[in-house]
């Protein structure tokens, strides 16, 4: 292909095959976003998609799967349904015509023209997919809008760190970049992206899923060192989004003093130094409660009032 998207999705052309949207949990967030269906033969006068969700569920719909992987399409991404891992023959052709592989067990993606208007400014990228399901279900409880989310399912072709080095090269208003990973793969790529992030004025966090096999302590610390926030669970991702919001908030005037309350160190750390970034005086309180941040001390503009704002 002469050119191949950078993002699945990004092109705002992609379409279903084998299934319908419901069959992606993911996708089920946005259900005002609905794509057409690929049907065969496809003519050679047509468009050609950028994204295909493939939402077969076993042998009967393999050789249907096969013809999706003679197209010259850029992703495909092979839904939760799908029972077992691609063959070498499979994933051989679909490197051949330069497709991408998200899945299997993928739950779907969500990017931005799936939700125009909508001010999110953070990325999940997450390993399988039951844990994102349940990680947007809380966004969508205390109401925190996103900008990417993506299931990569067992996917060994495309990868979260790849994807979140494409966002940070061309979409600048994705500031906050949260890892749902099994464990920590590609340690110094994944580290050197922390890094390019931060010059930009981004921040990395991650949730781990299983115990690290090396030294827990000495993986923090390097962690640490390139300024990546480890969390401890869902809600500290959600609380990390609503800080990176509400503290960019361009209605909120600079200089102001603002009251919050962390449940860890690790996320305390994080909305320290957006705060000091974007010119806001930190005063921890001990009021338990969520939102992590709680009002302005001085004036009378609150950041609980942004978020209800946000909310509507």
């Amino acid at each position: 292909m002469d050119t191949i998207a950078r993002l699945p999705g990004r092109g705002q052309n992609a379409v279903f095959c084998g299934g319908n949207q419901t069959s992606f949990r993911v996708l089920q967030i946005a259900p005002q976003f609905t794509f057409p269906e690929l049907s065969f033969p496809v003519s050679s006068s047509s468009p050609i998609p950028d994204t295909l969700f493939f939402a077969g569920k076993g042998p009967e719909d393999r050789k249907m799967l096969e013809r999706c992987f003679e197209l010259p399409i850029p992703f495909l991404v092979l839904g939760g349904r799908w029972p077992r891992k691609l063959s070498l023959s499979l994933c051989s052709r679909a490197s051949e015509n330069g497709m991408r592989i998200l899945g299997p067990r993928s739950e779907g993606i969500i990017v931005p023209c799936m939700q125009p208007g909508v001010p999110g400014n953070t990325a999940l990228l997450a390993d399988g997919g039951d844990v994102l399901v349940r990680c947007l279900s809380a966004f969508q409880q205390r109401r925190v809008p996103l900008r990417y989310a993506f299931s990569f399912g067992e996917a060994v072709d495309y990868s979260p760190l790849e994807a979140a080095s494409s966002i940070l090269q061309s979409d600048s208003q994705t500031d906050f970049y949260v890892f749902i990973l099994k464990e920590l793969r590609e340690g110094r790529k994944f580290l050197d992206f922390a890094s390019d992030a931060a010059k930009k004025g981004k921040r990395t966090a991650v949730l781990l899923l299983r115990q690290p096999q090396t030294s827990f302590r000495e993986e923090t610390a390097a962690l640490k060192q390139f300024g990546v926030v480890l969390l401890n669970d869902i809600q500290e991702i959600v609380d990390g989004a609503l800080a990176f919001l509400a503290l960019k908030n361009s209605d909120l005037s600079r200089g102001k003093e603002c009251a919050y309350h962390a449940s860890s160190d690790e996320l305390s750390m994080l909305i320290k130094k957006e705060a000091e970034r974007a010119e806001f005086t930190l005063q921890e309180s001990a009021r338990a409660t969520s939102p992590l941040l709680i009002d302005v001390l001085s004036g009378s503009d609150s950041l609980n009032t942004v978020q209800r704002r946000k909310q509507r």
